[in-house]
């Protein structure tokens, strides 16, 4: 793929995120429980290579109070294939689908997919994304305390660790990929793979955190 259309790509990555995480931001900073610099996430394996992008996040922005820590990476395959693995530790998410369209992105539901993350089977969201400029397949998944939940019960476990001030470790996983309308298939089967590469080059307990205990 071209150069400029990987910038865009990014650039877009990076304008989809910051929308994810300022929609209705607080005004104190959130403090976690830093799991992100203990999370140990392979950047290079056998069919893959990375950079990180973190660095493109300023978490002293006050759009980012509910975040207390990033990974970003951008991985890419033997093939030339490449996604944006984002990992995000915070106190609160907001839905992917409100954010991304109040950026001016044209949003619709690609369904959702049970993933199998080296023997935990977990369920993740995808929606495909698309601008005058280009377009991708956002997929996501939101892990608490080792087990895979809904929107439904990331609310409700917000509301709780918050009544009673308990410190939860609360991810939120997502891949973004470069895709047209008529290949989103391809693009989720791509998701899978990373998803069960990364997984298997993973410490078991690191993986529980991330995608949820093996069922």
């Amino acid at each position: 793929m071209k150069s400029t259309t990987k910038k865009y790509f990014f650039t877009a990555c990076l304008l989809g995120t910051t929308a994810l995480l300022s929609f209705g931001f607080p005004r104190s900073k959130y403090v976690g429980t830093d799991m992100l610099s203990r999370l140990q996430v392979p950047s290079q394996m056998k069919s893959w290579n990375s950079r990180d992008v973190s660095g493109a996040f300023d978490l002293k922005d006050a759009r980012y109070n509910f975040v207390n820590s990033v990974f970003a990476r951008q991985y890419v395959s033997d093939l030339g294939e490449y996604l944006v693995f984002i990992i995000l530790d915070a106190s609160n998410f907001h839905h992917p689908q409100i954010c991304f369209g109040s950026s001016g992105y044209g949003v619709k539901p690609a369904g959702d997919l049970e993933i199998n993350a080296n023997g935990r089977r977990f369920k993740a969201h995808a929606l495909f994304m698309n601008k005058k400029q280009g377009s991708m397949l956002v997929v996501y998944w939101i892990s608490i305390d080792k087990k895979n939940v809904d929107w439904t019960e990331q609310k409700f476990n917000q509301f709780f660790y918050s009544l009673f001030n308990k410190k939860k470790i609360g991810l939120m996983g997502r891949l973004d990929i470069p895709a047209s309308e008529e290949n989103i298939q391809k693009a989720l089967r791509f998701a899978k793979d990373f998803i069960s590469d990364v997984s298997r080059n993973m410490k078991p307990e690191d993986a529980d955190y991330l995608f949820g205990t093996a069922s």
